[in-house]
């Protein structure tokens, strides 16, 4: 399926809720979400450069995912059409 310029906008406008999104997230829990999703490094990876327990990551990463789904809800459904149908 190829990209119109009406996804394009839509993709695009949807990516800077997400990336305002984030940065609303308190300062650890944005550390940690942006460690694992964005740098790709594993939870023992994080917890040994935040000098954090791995417990600690996994507790402020179900709180990333938990607070972005409730900031994005309005918009899920269309961010997974794009990602999948559009990538």
């Amino acid at each position: 399926m190829a990209r119109t310029p009406s996804d394009e906008h839509s993709y695009n406008e949807l990516s800077v809720m997400a990336e305002k999104a984030i940065e609303t997230l308190p300062a650890r829990t944005r550390a940690v979400f942006q460690l694992i999703r964005l740098e790709g490094m594993s939870y023992r990876e994080v917890a040994q450069h935040l000098d954090i327990s791995e417990k600690a990551v996994e507790k402020e990463m179900m709180k990333a995912l938990r607070m972005l789904r409730d900031m994005l809800k309005d918009y899920l459904t269309v961010l997974l059409f794009l990602k999948i149908f559009l990538h």
